[in-house]
């Protein structure tokens, strides 16, 4: 649940080199999860313009800011290159 006006930091895996979003909603196999999304508990990878569009057609307003825009923040422990989404929920939702 995120209130009207909220914002979000959503943490999921996804891949700037990925063609389409890579996953399986009902594999339950610890070992091939591994293997396809780097973690055992997962079931997909995002294409990260699939992830921001998924947002987005829910309702979300969605900005990218890229890595290099997050300077003063590097000591934040924020992941080499890679982007930061803001997600605001629309205060009329």
């Amino acid at each position: 649940m995120l209130q009207p006006g909220g914002r979000a930091i959503l943490q999921v895996p996804y891949s700037e080199k990925l063609q389409s979003t890579l996953e399986e909603p009902q594999i339950n196999d610890p070992v091939k999860q591994s293997y396809l999304f780097g973690q055992k508990d997962h079931v997909r990878i995002y294409n990260l313009g699939d992830y921001v569009s998924r947002l987005r057609q829910s309702g979300f307003i969605v900005e990218i800011i890229p890595y290099a825009a997050l300077e003063e923040y590097y000591f934040l422990a924020i992941q080499e290159k890679e982007c930061f989404l803001k997600i605001l929920k629309p205060a009329t939702a």
